[in-house]
């Protein structure tokens, strides 16, 4: 590969690039299109629907990355229909979860939920785009191997280069704020249980819904932390 002319990518590669495209319009398509769809007062059982979704999308993630890497991506001789397979997997698994979670949330405005539900559902957005960006490197590495080799980091194995593609998904900003919040708003629920009159965000006069407001604490504490594990998509090459 110490010549342009001569640069080539694995047939095993051309076809994963192309099995990943119809995932990375999906992606694309929830970040540039807003929701004109209806719309309902957020409850917390839908932010504990989200939460659970999200959760066993970024488990999967992990899996089925992990998958596409011993499966196709480290297979020369992978044939095209386990590619597909295995691509497949890995949109079911872990793509449709995030963007079931994804649909949720965009139905969601207003209501005595409606600011964490803003700010879980701008973070999903913040996710996805972080996502769909990973996806795109690597194709364009694949699709444009020549100028890649040129202008990108890479080592050199022989006579095959070494592009390493890394996953650190990001806390989005907003999950921080939400975490914040949801500290809030649980002192303010322990301050009402002393018979201090509090008011924040919510009002917390019935105390079921203070005991919603601490279960729901824990549900999105456990997600953003979810959010924080480090993934690592190691380097792939060419026969």
């Amino acid at each position: 590969m110490s010549e342009e002319h001569n640069i080539t990518v694995p047939r095993h590669l051309a076809v994963f690039s192309q099995a990943v495209k119809p995932i990375m319009a999906r992606l694309a398509h929830v970040v540039a299109y807003p929701w004109w769809g209806s719309t309902r007062p957020a409850t917390v059982d839908d932010l504990r629907t989200i939460g659970a979704d999200l959760r066993h999308a970024l488990a999967q993630l992990e899996i089925q990355t992990q998958n596409l890497m011993e499966v196709v991506l480290t297979q020369p001789d992978a044939l095209e229909t386990d590619i597909h397979r295995q691509v497949g997997r890995f949109e079911g698994a872990a793509i449709d979860p995030l963007l079931k979670a994804h649909a949720l949330a965009q139905t969601l405005r207003g209501g005595q939920w409606g600011h964490p539900a803003s700010l879980v559902r701008r973070g999903i957005i913040g996710l996805i785009k972080q996502l769909h960006a990973w996806l795109a490197d690597m194709v364009e590495v694949l699709e444009h191997p020549a100028e890649a080799y040129r202008k990108r980091s890479h080592t050199m194995e022989g006579d095959v280069a070494m592009f390493t593609f890394d996953l650190n998904l990001a806390v989005p900003p907003e999950w921080e704020e939400l975490r914040l919040w949801t500290e809030r708003q649980q002192r303010t629920a322990q301050v009402r249980t002393d018979d201090f009159s509090l008011r924040v965000e919510i009002d917390f006069d019935d105390q079921a819904v203070a005991k919603e407001q601490a279960e729901l604490s824990k549900t999105l504490s456990s997600m953003i932390k979810l959010m924080g594990w480090f993934m690592l998509f190691e380097s792939f090459d060419g026969d």
